[in-house]
């Protein structure tokens, strides 16, 4: 089953970091080749969850039942997105707080 996470996580990662990105394509391309990079990273990931969703409904054991029950009951999701939410914010924080205190001449040269 790790394996199966592992492919879709792979999938699902945008294929150009941005720094690959504008050094790959002229500059007047690069807003149409951010958009094609964004595009393929979506599909990759509705494929990836597609894919998941055939193997764990169609791959049965021997005895009929599913290989692999992936379930995610609604409150442990809610407390999932609850905590990466809070892990978001509280990462921002110190950037954001840097940033304000920095003159504002200052931060446009950087």
């Amino acid at each position: 089953m790790a394996e199966l996470f592992d492919v879709a996580l792979s999938a699902n990662d945008q294929a150009f970091t941005k720094a690959e990105l504008q050094t790959s394509v002229a500059d007047r391309d690069t807003g149409l080749a951010s958009g094609v990079n964004n595009a393929v990273a979506r599909v990759a990931g509705l494929l990836a969850v597609a894919l998941i969703w055939v193997f764990t409904h169609f791959v049965r054991g021997s005895d009929g039942l599913p290989l692999f029950s992936i379930a995610l009951p609604p409150a442990m999701a809610l407390q999932v997105a609850l905590i990466a939410s809070v892990c978001g914010v509280l990462a921002a924080v110190a950037p954001a707080r840097r940033a304000a205190a920095l003159d504002p001449a200052q931060a446009i040269r950087m």
